[in-house]
């Protein structure tokens, strides 16, 4: 397979070949006005020594205002944990404005605010968000986040604690969390299963509820893991079914959570830790956050007794302990086949097999083989393969009725010389692929998504740069040049960019730059097996590559890996990059 090497010179071309803007299937001419979202964001810049890592979630509703200078009023309830410092359920109180094919938000909590930029996705159901300013100008955070609409909101009943309870979820919930300040303490990554049970003591319908956890969890520094450890914890529902509270023991740590439910159907969880765990050199606390997801079409026996047999999968992972250690992210597809095991006559085994492609601390390494092998255990298992020259065993935890995976490594060989780190992964499982085309361009193009994609992309690895969070919309276009027979692609699109600042040595180093809905021009490649491609674009003042693959059937989410050329801080290598992107 041959390759177009993507510099400014080829973003240069594809600038002077952009189609016109094809016709927009636009939002609804009102998407904001009377709607109710569920949010949850966190910092994308882990290494501020002085604050600790941040992590939000809460809930709010938009109005049109009938008088005043904003067109949209804000109000809600939100749960804040910076370093440690928790405020619980405090009032939100703002304002939004719609532009373009997104806006910006402002919530205000007791003295502190924050404005957010956002874009619309998934037909106007979901936002992605990106801090543009906070409060405190001391502080150049940089934070992103999700908003999901709350649509058809079940009634409450009248006891709430049942929406959590097995007789809505035989199988329980699946969840993962992770620390959002990773430089001091190594960090802490969790996924498992909540088997949360409503318990009455015959004066108080709604006594209390208790839980057990399963939870494998990779606590740093040392790669101290935690498999498959049970524990007993509790919960607790509010009356007006807006949230509650969760608590159980999470690898080293009791951990309290605050969650909100995501959606009107009481199925989704965002988590965020209100309690004090381990603490950081720097006097802060480990702040951790997460998600959790009711299995609601599975009986009591939980998944296929052979559930990864012939089964197709697209993934994305990242290291999580960055500091003074070299990182990596990946993207790529694994199939899982059973197959006689050649090393035991008579026995089968499930053979993983797959590609996939690497940023290794800021080298970007395309089409890497994966080979490897699987195993059941219960709800998850755990699956063996190399990540570039280094081989990585990953427990994972089934979620969404077997078709997702939450993963965490159990074992990382370091390059020699180098610290173990603590890695997390998602997967999700292609069922159905719909048929490739001839021209595999088309799947990004204009004709096959009019509306253009939805993106974000986020820096992941925090220690030697400043972070990095963009949010935008991209519309791709196939061009045909008779006279190349290669015909590349083009793309141009509207990008909201903060590039942070940086906290070193106690001291404050720069300052947030913000690059507020600016146009981006790149250029694309899908490949002809439509496995997936790569793409390049300005994000912010930086030159972005990224290789993705296609994480559906229908080729309508991608997972995305780069990095940020020229974006070394401070002797640092270029940032590398995740990312995901959607059909609008």
């Amino acid at each position: 397979m041959k390759f177009i090497t993507l510099s400014h010179t080829v973003l240069a071309t594809a600038t002077a070949l952009l189609l016109s803007t094809a016709a927009q299937a636009q939002c609804p001419a009102d998407p904001l006005n009377n709607t109710t979202w569920s949010f949850h964001a966190e910092e994308a810049d882990y290494n501020f020594t002085n604050v600790g890592g941040a992590a939000y979630i809460g809930t709010f509703k938009v109005a049109r205002t009938a008088t005043g200078r904003t067109p949209f009023a804000v109000t809600g309830t939100m749960t804040v944990n910076t370093g440690g410092g928790i405020t619980r359920l405090a009032n939100i109180v703002g304002s939004a404005q719609l532009e373009g094919q997104g806006g910006s938000l402002l919530f205000s909590y007791g003295r502190q605010s924050v404005l957010w930029q956002f874009v619309f996705g998934n037909s106007c159901s979901e936002i992605d968000l990106v801090s543009e300013k906070l409060g405190n100008p001391s502080i150049n955070q940089v934070l992103d986040g999700k908003a999901l609409r709350i649509d058809s909101q079940q009634p409450c009943p009248a006891n709430p604690y049942l929406l959590l309870d097995v007789t809505s979820a035989p199988t329980g919930w699946s969840f993962h969390t992770e620390q959002g300040t990773y430089q001091e303490t190594g960090g802490l990554s969790g996924i498992g299963t909540l088997i949360p049970r409503f318990v009455s003591n015959g004066r108080d319908p709604n006594a209390r509820g208790i839980l057990t956890a399963n939870v494998t969890a990779n606590a740093g520094p040392g790669l101290t893991v935690y498999r498959n450890a049970i524990s007993g914890g509790q919960y607790q529902v509010y009356g007006d079914c807006s949230g509650g509270t969760l608590q159980f023991q999470v690898g080293p740590a009791a951990v309290q959570y605050e969650f909100v439910f995501a959606d009107g159907s009481y199925n989704q969880l965002f988590l965020l830790s209100t309690t004090l765990t381990r603490q950081t050199d720097n006097g802060n606390f480990e702040v951790l956050s997460g998600y959790a997801r009711k299995n609601t079409n599975l009986g009591t026996a939980g998944c296929p007794a052979d559930s990864l047999n012939n089964t197709t999968w697209a993934f994305q992972a990242a290291t999580q302990d960055f500091l003074n250690t070299p990182s990596f992210a990946s993207v790529g597809r694994f199939s899982i086949n059973r197959i006689s095991d050649p090393r035991n006559a008579g026995q089968q085994i499930l053979n993983l097999t797959g590609t996939q492609s690497l940023n290794d601390n800021g080298n970007l390494i395309r089409f890497l083989s994966i080979a490897g092998k699987a195993q059941l255990d219960g709800f998850g298992g755990t699956l063996q393969f190399a990540t570039g020259s280094e081989g990585t065993l990953w427990q994972f935890a089934f979620s969404n009725d077997c078709k997702e995976m939450y993963m965490v490594n159990e074992v990382y060989l370091p390059s020699a010389g180098n610290q173990p780190k603590i890695a997390k992964a998602s997967a999700v499982r292609i069922d159905a692929p719909a048929a490739c085309p001839a021209n595999a361009s088309l799947l990004l193009d204009a004709a096959f998504a009019p509306t253009g994609w939805t993106f974000t992309t986020r820096t992941a690895t925090w220690s030697r740069g400043a972070g990095i969070s963009a949010i935008g919309w991209l519309n791709p276009a196939y061009l045909i040049n008779a006279a190349d027979p290669r015909s590349r692609s083009a793309m141009r699109g509207i990008i909201s960019t903060n590039v942070g600042g940086r906290v070193n040595m106690g001291g404050l180093v720069g300052t947030s730059s913000i690059f507020r809905n600016a146009s981006t021009n790149g250029v694309y490649q899908v490949y002809p097996d439509c496995s997936g491609g790569n793409m390049s674009m300005m994000v912010g003042p930086f030159l972005t590559e990224y290789e993705f693959v296609f994480a559906d059937g229908a080729y309508s989410q991608i997972l995305m890996v780069g990095r940020a050329q020229n974006s070394n801080y401070n002797g640092a290598v270029n940032h590398i990059l995740t990312g995901t992107a959607s059909k609008y």
